[in-house]
């Protein structure tokens, strides 16, 4: 895939553990590609700014405190969701960076963890968030909560740009209903994916921009689905869609 929109430079600040929390077994998104895809689903917008950006297999919220620190120009609201209650409070604590409150507590969090241990790596921590801090223009506000990426969605407001990571996997792996995936007919109803689409095409306007990113081994259900572009990235695949005009 070119790269049109985002540069290629050193995203080590942005490393996950250093001032970004991680989530133990899941993997970071790719920073360049995120904010890449981002801003592509952005040029199809018909709104560039004040955009109201949800994810709603959120895990620790890594991609979205990315886009929201490298984007704050065009970002107004945040929403972040996860089926894994237990990943939300890191969710939280790394979305709260986008706040200059948030910011400076994990500075002195990491200043404190430097002076005690003196550990090279709390050190470039320090820097990094000063780095960090310095990218802060204003605070965009965030809502983070439970819920099943395959069920109707919480946000009162409408959503613009959604953009997800799916979990590489069938339902029971989602964290979905088992029940569901018992009772299913098909192989499609099987499919988390399906499932996902299905819900979130019903639930959100027909002016909100799809950015989902699988793996090569998932189909994507595009059956009234405008496909405005798609590509692979290494063992990625993305597709960038609004669901057709009724």
């Amino acid at each position: 895939m070119e790269y049109r929109y985002c540069e290629d430079r050193n995203w080590e600040d942005f490393s996950s553990g250093r001032v970004l929390r991680g989530v133990h077994g899941a993997p970071n998104f790719p920073v360049r590609l995120g904010c890449e895809l981002y801003r592509r689903a952005l040029s199809h917008c018909e709104r560039k700014q004040g955009i109201r950006l949800y994810d709603c297999c959120c895990g620790g919220g890594y991609l979205l405190t990315v886009l929201g620190l490298l984007n704050q120009e065009t970002i107004s609201q945040i929403y972040a969701s996860d089926i894994d209650e237990g990943v939300l409070e890191t969710a939280e604590k790394n979305l709260s960076l986008l706040s200059r409150k948030g910011m400076e507590a994990r500075k002195q969090e990491l200043l404190q963890l430097s002076t005690l241990y003196g550990k090279p790596s709390h050190a470039l921590a320090v820097e990094s968030a000063e780095r960090l801090s310095s990218l802060l223009t204003k605070e965009i506000p965030c809502t983070v909560f439970a819920a099943d990426a395959g069920s109707p969605l919480e946000p009162e407001d409408e959503i613009d740009i959604l953009i997800t990571d799916v979990p590489y996997g069938e339902l029971t792996e989602w964290g979905g209903q088992k029940e569901e995936a018992q009772t299913a007919q098909t192989g499609m109803e099987q499919d988390g994916l399906y499932r996902l689409i299905r819900n979130l095409t019903e639930c959100l306007g027909e002016k909100t921009l799809f950015v989902i990113v699988t793996d090569k081994g998932q189909k994507l259900p595009t059956e009234g689905l405008k496909i405005l572009e798609k590509g692979n990235v290494g063992k990625r695949r993305f597709y960038i869609f609004r669901k057709n005009a009724a």
